[in-house]
């Protein structure tokens, strides 16, 4: 399921195209600073390309710590971001 997702894109950065999952790009940012930058946005941007659209670089205090995510990161299984 998650090789099908990434083969059809699900974690490519809105603006450059990049796997974000594959080069450790995967976060979630507090919700008014993702529509600061990105308002309508939905899906992914990578690092770069986020400070590039705030203008500015990002802060600790701009990322949210789920731990939902966190596990789910850690369930994904070996391998699964290989670039093919």
């Amino acid at each position: 399921m998650v090789a099908r997702y990434i083969a059809a894109g699900g974690f490519a950065c809105a603006d450059c195209g990049v796997n974000v999952l594959a080069i450790g790009h995967y976060y979630m940012l507090r919700r008014e600073v993702w529509r600061e930058g990105m308002p309508g946005i939905e899906g992914n941007l990578c690092l770069p390309c986020c400070e590039r659209r705030l203008g500015r670089r990002l802060s600790p205090d701009d990322f949210v710590v789920e731990p939902e995510v966190m596990m789910w990161m850690i369930t994904l299984p070996l391998g699964c971001c290989e670039q093919k």
